[in-house]
């Protein structure tokens, strides 16, 4: 009885761990992972067929990995376009100092 009752708990988180693991988002995958992998682990000692939902977790870690690189990928995007707008400001700016120098000189040419 106290055996029915220990195998059927364990029945239980087993179908837990398989539902949390399809309910898992990569946006949260790394805040869940370590507990699931522990009780995965603990599961299969027992003599759970953990293959499927190891797979699923693989596969949502790599969509976890996916969207952070792209995240990664915006940012730098963004850095890249205001670099490129300081790289305008900066070549008007020297637009303005060619115009100086050679008002300067009373000729055209490099100041040097």
């Amino acid at each position: 009885m106290v055996r029915d009752r220990s195998v059927a708990a364990w029945d239980r988180i087993f179908e837990e761990t398989v539902e949390q693991i399809h309910d898992l988002k990569a946006e949260d995958f790394w805040d869940k992972a370590s507990e699931l992998w522990k009780v995965m682990e603990e599961l299969q000692s027992m003599g759970y067929n953990v293959i499927s939902i190891r797979r699923r977790m693989e596969k949502c870690r790599l969509e976890s990995i996916i969207l952070c690189l792209k995240g990664r990928i915006e940012r730098e995007e963004e850095n890249k376009v205001q670099v490129l707008n300081e790289v305008d400001n900066m070549e008007k700016e020297l637009a303005n100092y060619d115009g100086i120098t050679m008002h300067a000189n009373g000729k055209e040419g490099n100041a040097s």
